[in-house]
């Protein structure tokens, strides 16, 4: 089950042939095969490489020294962010190579994980300085703001009472921010005065299911209602909240949530969720009904407990777990894999794709020590 407590000190050694891009910005292109799998320099290699099926194009494997736990694409998709078991911060540009490292005393002192990075939503008509901030949240309680091109943090919230935080959402106008972690409690913070609003709970009733139980994992403001925030873990159940009111108006009972594994659809209105299970780990959801559309059949060869998902533009799903360690891209007409990267070292617990609708989306994994960068491609 995805904790805290499964990070080691542990090296990674990438296989021979594998693209590696260190913070120092070295790296070796890979070799592939005719299937576009990554092969091994070495035809005595002692154990598999990881490598791409389908249609996926692999553009880079990037060392970032400690366990990787979230990442996220800026909303121009320029940079994604990548938080690590130590605490750092690293920000990348799009083709792999790194740009800012963000720490301060406060992380070098704790070394808890960083477990969640959002870039603020911004609009072309904002400020400039509100276009390079980064929001931080960490397993030691705070929550940082920082300004990564001069690496400085610019606020601290510390979570009152302690404690471990897990997963952070901005609003569609990012004016307000959703903390959740190991407590049930989900906080909303104002984002220009960093104030607490309120705090999200259940009611003391242990008769009625209007909040969560036991922590949080995964918490989602809707793309487009302002008010709407979804949110999942291990009590098996996916509440809804209206930011305004202190109690849930609502839930799912299923989805065992454990890492980032929801997202919204915000044109069919719908909800897919991923599950730290054997059976029945991916499944879509209506919004408004609450009721299951369908469950999202596993791989015949490649089964995956799922810690990561989301939508894809609007025609694919992608998800990652562990069990086998893989990543896996699904048509969501058809329900068919179409794409996927398997033989990781370690699980994968974190994943993003750039929403840029003007070409096939570039993916960022996470798995032990890398992200895998890759790109997507057209079937036929």
């Amino acid at each position: 089950m995805f904790a805290l407590d499964f990070i080691t000190s542990k090296q990674h050694r990438p296989g021979n042939g594998e693209m590696i891009m260190t913070s120092n910005a070295t790296f070796h292109r890979p070799r592939t095969n005719s299937m576009g799998s990554v092969t091994s320099e070495a035809s005595t290699a002692k154990s598999r490489s990881p490598h791409t099926e389908g249609h996926i194009k692999w553009l880079a494997t990037l060392d970032c020294g400690s366990e990787v736990m979230c990442t996220k694409f800026s909303p121009d998709g320029t940079l994604f962010a990548v938080g690590l078991s130590n605490g750092m911060v690293k920000i990348f540009q799009s083709d792999g190579t790194l740009v800012y490292s963000l720490s301060d005393n406060d992380v070098l002192k704790t070394r808890l994980p960083c477990t969640s990075v959002q870039f603020i939503p911004f609009s072309i008509s904002e400020n400039e300085d509100k276009r390079h901030v980064l929001l931080a949240v960490y397993a030691s309680g705070f929550v940082k703001f920082w300004h990564y091109p001069s690496s400085k943090c610019l606020q601290t919230i510390s979570e009152n009472p302690p404690k471990q935080c897990l997963c952070s959402s901005f609003s569609a106008m990012g004016d307000r921010l959703a903390v959740g972690g190991a407590d049930p409690a989900i906080n909303i913070y104002d984002t220009q005065t960093k104030e607490l609003i309120r705090a999200l709970e259940p009611s003391d009733s242990r008769d009625v299911m209007n909040g969560h139980r036991f922590r949080v994992f995964s918490v989602r403001y809707h793309p487009t209602d302002q008010h709407m925030i979804i949110s999942g873990g291990w009590d098996d159940t996916v509440q809804f909240w209206d930011d305004r009111v202190k109690h849930a108006v609502r839930h799912i009972y299923g989805p065992h949530i454990c890492g980032d594994a929801m997202d919204i659809d915000p044109v069919h209105n719908h909800v897919i969720t991923g599950s730290w299970r054997r059976n029945n780990v991916l499944q879509i959801w209506d919004i408004d009904s609450g009721s299951k559309i369908k469950d999202v059949p596993q791989d015949a060869l490649h089964k995956c407990m799922l810690y990561c998902c989301q939508w894809l533009g609007n025609d694919y799903i992608v998800c990652g777990g562990n069990e086998q360690n893989m990543a896996r891209i699904i048509d969501r007409g058809t329900l068919n894999t179409v794409a996927q990267v398997v033989d990781l070292e370690r699980g994968v617990y974190c994943v993003d794709n750039d929403r840029q609708q003007h070409h096939l989306p570039k993916i960022v994994i996470g798995s032990s020590t890398n992200v895998y960068l890759l790109k997507q491609e057209k079937k036929g």
